[in-house]
């Protein structure tokens, strides 16, 4: 009786983890605020691998008075727009940030982001993010956690979700 107990024990303990770590994903998603971003290619020779898109978040280069993104106090302070604007953002000091909807540190944002595509379309939006991706027609849907992780929710080319074939999008 003991082993069989045990067995269970062994067998639904690995699973009820792998399903804390989903529901715990899923809910800091939910919470956050919808940001908006474009976006523009990683590795124009290595966009594609296997079957997602790799990018990185497009982000306002700092005026003088900021400060630089390599500096270790520099966090990006994003405030949500309307549904489907773009994020407007400032570079400011992490430790005297004024209230923004994500603080996410500056050198976070140049970490190269995965959206995981349908196996028969990844060649098709490959080509399309190689052509919009720095030309405002690349925009990504993304959650930032308090401590720094993005999270990619949503990704559209010229206005179209590379998740789907309908047009459903953050304008222009």
């Amino acid at each position: 009786m003991a082993s069989r107990s045990r067995v269970a024990l062994a067998v639904l303990l690995p699973l009820a983890v792998i399903v804390a770590g989903v529901v715990s994903a899923e809910r800091r998603s939910a919470l956050a605020p919808h940001l908006v971003f474009e976006i523009e290619g990683y590795d124009p020779r290595d966009l594609l691998r296997g079957h997602y898109l790799q990018f990185r978040l497009r982000v306002p280069e700092p005026a003088t008075d900021e400060c630089q993104g390599t500096d270790p106090d520099c966090c990006l302070c994003a405030m949500a727009g309307e549904l489907g604007e773009t994020v407007r953002v400032a570079r400011v000091s992490c430790a005297d940030a004024p209230p923004c909807d994500a603080l996410l540190p500056a050198e976070r944002a140049a970490i190269p982001l995965r959206f995981y595509v349908p196996e028969d379309r990844a060649p098709e939006l490959e080509r399309q993010l190689a052509a919009v991706a720095g030309h405002g027609g690349a925009r990504a849907d993304v959650a930032i956690a308090g401590d720094g992780t993005i999270q990619v929710r949503g990704l559209w080319l010229d206005g179209l979700d590379a998740g789907s074939v309908a047009p459903s999008a953050p304008g222009r």
